[in-house]
């Protein structure tokens, strides 16, 4: 059985092969070639103005570097902006918002890379955030995963003293589950589980406590889901930590990318034919 980051790896090298694209090395991916040689060449539109300022004013340095990591096909980040994108450039929310079980809910704006801080450090990147009405703000936010979970086993989580000092403490009185579950990974670095990063939804949820009330935000995770045992073990893993956040009231969905894009090829092939076209060929 191949593992799960070689899966998705390795379908979208072929994805970009079949297609004629040309691909190079990098010094961060050692082995096969699996950059595209332009960003433009992986990303189903070019990056607006406002999402490449976004993403470059985000932590996680995806457009640094020659190539840069989101020229890479199996970048998390291209995945994102390949799914997302399209409706900011549209400014239409309505069917993407629906597809992760949010209808009915008016958007007033999209970002990527939002920061949520939290305290000393650098702040909470949630990936993907929606800021809706709904009677009143609703804030849908979003941590994506594509083969990061399939690619870090025995990785080592933090959770730093600076989220446990006293000027914090009323973020904790309300969520005795999740601090347990805190407190756990700032002694032993590590939550226990072995695809999920328990550790990062865990400062996203304290970014967005911070800002708003519990009943005005959803935390949702959407996650590439694989064949075999992993994709097994990584699902088993989310449905326990959300046990832990409905126990302490949290709004906390999952949905997985091919739930996701199963949904807006349903209801949106006729309206929206090369958005869906792309996205189904290369991510289902």
């Amino acid at each position: 059985m191949i593992n799960g980051y070689y899966y998705i790896k390795s379908k979208q090298i072929n994805w970009a092969l079949n297609r004629g694209l040309k691909l190079q090395g990098s010094k961060r991916e050692k082995g096969e070639k699996a950059y595209t040689m332009t960003l433009e060449e992986n990303l189903f539109e070019p990056l607006l103005d406002t999402v490449k300022k976004q993403f470059k004013e985000g932590r996680g340095g995806e457009l640094e570097g020659d190539p840069c990591p989101m020229q890479a096909v199996h970048s998390s980040a291209a995945l994102v902006v390949n799914v997302f994108q399209y409706w900011i450039k549209i400014n239409d929310y309505s069917s993407v918002l629906e597809a992760l079980g949010f209808p009915k809910m008016e958007c007033e704006y999209c970002k990527f890379e939002k920061k949520f801080p939290v305290c000393r450090g650098t702040p909470p990147h949630l990936d993907v955030v929606f800021s809706c009405k709904n009677k009143r703000e609703i804030i849908i936010a979003i941590e994506s995963k594509f083969t990061e979970p399939y690619s870090s086993r025995g990785k080592k989580e933090e959770m730093q003293d600076a989220y446990f000092e006293n000027n914090l403490l009323y973020l904790w009185e309300d969520i005795p589950h999740v601090k347990k579950l805190a407190e756990k990974i700032r002694i032993e670095k590590t939550s226990g589980f072995n695809y999920l990063y328990a550790d990062q939804l865990i400062k996203h949820l304290l970014g967005l406590k911070k800002q708003y009330k519990k009943k005005d935000f959803y935390l949702v995770y959407l996650w590439y889901n694989v064949p075999g045992k992993e994709g097994y073990f990584h699902e088993q893993e989310i449905k326990e930590i959300g046990e832990i956040f409905k126990a302490d009231g949290i709004n906390f969905q999952t949905i997985t990318y091919q739930e996701l894009l199963i949904k807006l090829a349903e209801n949106c092939r006729e309206t929206h034919p090369r958005y869906i076209e792309y996205l189904t060929e290369r991510y289902l």
